[in-house]
C-alpha cells in the first residue's frame, strides 16, 4: 500500500506539473484570431503576434505597427514594404526574410535571429538590435540612424552606402563585414572585430575605434577627419588616430583623408 500511495503522488506531482507547463506555453502563443487577421487583411496594428508561425508568409505590404512579434517563426517571410513602427521582435527566428524596404522605427530586435535575411533600403532608425545574429544579411542603403548592435554577430553583412551616424556597435562580431561608402560618422566600434571589414569611402569622423580588431580592415578613400564644433575639419588628431590603425593592422593609403 505505501509503494501505490508513493505512486499516486508521483503521478499527481507529474500531471500538475504538465497542466502548468501547458498553460505556460499558451500563455505565450499568438492570437489565432489574430494572426488568421494579419493573413487575411495583412493589417494587425497593436497585435499579439507572440510565437506565431508565420514562416514563409505573404506579409507584403503589412501594416504592423506597435505589434508584438516576438519569439515569432518569419524564416523566409516576405514582409517587404510592410510598417511596423516601434513592433517589439525579439527573439524572432527570421533567417531568409525580406524586409525591403520596410518601416521599422524603434522597433526591438534583441537576441534575433536574421542571417541572410534582405533589409535593402528598409528604415530602421534607433532601432534596438542587441546581441542580434545577422550573417550574410544585406542593410544596403539603409536608414540605420542610432541602431544599436552591441555583441552581435555580423559576419560579411552588407552595410554598403547605409545611413550609420550615431550607431553603437560595441563588441560585435563585423569579421569581412562591407560598410563601402556607408555613413557611419559619430559611430562606435570599440571592441568590436573587424577583421577584414570594407570601409572605402566610408564617412567617419568622430567615430571610435578604441580596442578594436582592425587587421586587415580597409580604410582606402574613407574619411576618419574629426569635426569641430564649427563644422571644420582639423586633422592632427586624426592623424594619430589613423596611425594608430595602421599600427593595429588596418590598410590605409593616400586616398584616405587623414594625416599620417
Amino acid at each position: 500500500m505505501l509503494i501505490v500511495g508513493c505512486i499516486a503522488r508521483s503521478l499527481i506531482v507529474i500531471l500538475g506539473l504538465l497542466s502548468f507547463l501547458s498553460v505556460a506555453e499558451q500563455g505565450i502563443a499568438a492570437d489565432s484570431d489574430q494572426v488568421k487577421k494579419l493573413l487575411d487583411l495583412k493589417e494587425c496594428q497593436k497585435c499579439d503576434l507572440s510565437g506565431a508561425a508565420l514562416k514563409k508568409a505573404d506579409l507584403q505590404g503589412a501594416e504592423m505597427d506597435y505589434a508584438n512579434i516576438e519569439k515569432a517563426d518569419l524564416e523566409g517571410a516576405d514582409l517587404s514594404f510592410a510598417r511596423l513602427d516601434e513592433a517589439h521582435l525579439s527573439f524572432v527566428k527570421a533567417s531568409g526574410a525580406n524586409f525591403k524596404k520596410a518601416y521599422i522605427d524603434h522597433a526591438e530586435f534583441d537576441d534575433a535571429v536574421f542571417d541572410n535575411a534582405v533589409f535593402r533600403g528598409a528604415d530602421l532608425g534607433k532601432g534596438s538590435l542587441k546581441r542580434v545574429k545577422a550573417s550574410s544579411a544585406d542593410f544596403s542603403n539603409s536608414k540605420l540612424k542610432r541602431t544599436t548592435w552591441t555583441d552581435s554577430t555580423l559576419i560579411k553583412t552588407n552595410f554598403q552606402s547605409a545611413i550609420l551616424q550615431d550607431a553603437d556597435f560595441k563588441n560585435a562580431n563585423l569579421d569581412g563585414a562591407n560598410f563601402h561608402g556607408a555613413d557611419i560618422s559619430g559611430g562606435n566600434f570599440s571592441g568590436a572585430n573587424l577583421t577584414g571589414t570594407n570601409f572605402r569611402n566610408a564617412k567617419l569622423q568622430q567615430t571610435k575605434f578604441e580596442n578594436a580588431q582592425l587587421k586587415g580592415a580597409y580604410f582606402q578613400g574613407a574619411n576618419l577627419t574629426y569635426i569641430e564644433e564649427n563644422n571644420n575639419p582639423y586633422m592632427v588628431d586624426s592623424g594619430m588616430r589613423c596611425q594608430k590603425l595602421i599600427e593595429a593592422g588596418a590598410i590605409i593609403d593616400d586616398t584616405t583623408k587623414c594625416r599620417k
